[in-house]
């Protein structure tokens, strides 16, 4: 198979956001006379105090707080996991701590139609001294094998809407993220102090199934959070992100498309970015 990677990304990413995004959408901006919007956005200032909010919140009983919010998938300054407690009761314990320290709850919500390709999630929209806090939850699911722990993080509006600048990445073989015997794929965003991206097709000396687990478990090595669409007959794919700085910040994003061959080998497409 030779589909451009760079072409179905965007597809591949549509397919696998979780509820708890998806709800996101339908959640904010939600304007109104007595929020966020209707008083402009916030200034450095309103942000700062409800970072600092957020970073308050005391870890909820049964769950486990992820400083660099790995675990999370995304930019937050809260980020806990829990092996058995629900999206909706994540969220809603959440939104109440945030509530009793002042926050004003605009509109919360969860998607009650869990599809194949993504877990039940739920969302919250809070206003803070005119800055939005936006909490997403996430149901347990198991992916391709994966477990992936129920989750939940808090943000605020700048946070969604803002990149913060991201360090370069390594060279590819300081990276290691798999076999130099695989190849090496190119940098096609070279900066002063490494590259932006890597982009290139790698052979893996297994069949399809061995080699997705393979990768799997040598991005899971790295300290990345996998997760992966469910295999076809053919192909499969696999993806893993983690944040090298705290809150959410300077993330590593691998995407990798592998297809078997009939000589029993596999071939991965794949991109490995630092946004």
């Amino acid at each position: 198979m030779t589909t451009n990677l760079r072409v179905r990304w965007p597809f591949v990413v549509a397919a696998a956001l979780s509820a708890a995004a998806l709800v996101l959408f339908h959640l904010w901006p939600l304007g109104g006379e007595d929020d966020a919007s209707a008083a402009g956005y916030p200034t450095a200032a309103q942000n700062a105090a409800a970072v600092k909010l957020i970073r308050s919140l005391p870890a909820l009983p049964g769950t486990t707080r992820d400083p660099y919010a790995t675990a999370c998938r995304t930019t937050s300054h809260y980020c806990v996991t829990s092996p058995s407690t629900s999206a909706r009761d994540l969220m809603r314990r959440i939104r109440d701590l945030l509530v009793v320290r002042g926050a004003k709850l605009r509109k919360s919500s969860c998607d009650e139609s869990p599809g194949a390709l993504h877990s039940r999630g739920c969302g919250a929209v809070l206003s803070y001294d005119h800055t939005d806090l936006i909490v997403l939850s996430t149901d347990a699911a198991v992916v391709d094998g994966i477990h992936l722990p129920a989750s939940a993080s808090v943000a605020t509006e700048v946070d969604v809407d803002t990149r913060p600048v991201d360090t370069p990445l390594v060279s590819w073989r300081a990276l290691r993220l798999f076999p130099l015997s695989w190849g090496t794929p190119s940098c096609d965003s070279p900066v002063a102090g490494g590259c932006r991206s890597y982009d290139g097709t790698l052979t893996i000396p297994l069949p399809l199934a061995r080699a997705v687990t393979v990768v799997e478990s040598r991005l899971a090595a790295s300290g990345l959070v996998v997760d992966a669409i469910p295999s076809a007959p053919t192909h499969c794919f696999v993806f893993g992100k983690k944040y090298r700085g705290l809150d959410g910040t300077d993330p590593i994003d691998v995407a990798v498309m592998l297809s078997g061959t009939a000589a029993g080998t596999t071939t991965a497409r794949l991109t490995v970015s630092d946004h």
